[in-house]
């Protein structure tokens, strides 16, 4: 059941800490190697980011707009391992791609009408 379901209002302190709890059951077990991927890949996002903002500060003009590209493109990589970090654990612990291809496919195969041949 999606959490838009169990919950419709989104106001009292109940239905705000329902998020976090469903956060905390998904990485239950695996708490250590969720720290050393976010971990890693922090270092991975901000080292050469640093790097590249420290160069480009020497340019005058052109220095600006590439410092924001860097960090765009810094924000966009951490946004995205988010997303395939929360579609990795919600597989391996509600199997939700194996029931949802259930799904997918049952909705898609009309039923066959078996007739006796004899």
């Amino acid at each position: 059941m999606a959490f838009r379901e169990v919950c419709s209002c989104h106001r009292d302190a109940e239905c705000r800490s329902r998020p976090f709890q469903y956060s905390f059951s998904l990485i239950q077990g695996a708490w250590w190697r969720t720290y050393a991927i976010f971990i890693a890949a922090g270092a991975i996002t901000n080292v050469p980011s640093f790097g590249l903002r420290f160069l480009w500060s020497f340019i005058p003009v052109l220095g600006t707009m590439l410092h924001g590209v860097t960090i765009s493109i810094g924000a966009a990589y951490w946004g995205l391992l988010h997303v395939l970090y929360y579609f990795d654990r919600r597989c391996r612990v509600e199997d939700f791609d194996i029931r949802f291809l259930a799904e997918q496919v049952s909705s898609e195969i009309p039923p066959v009408a078996v007739s006796d041949a004899s």
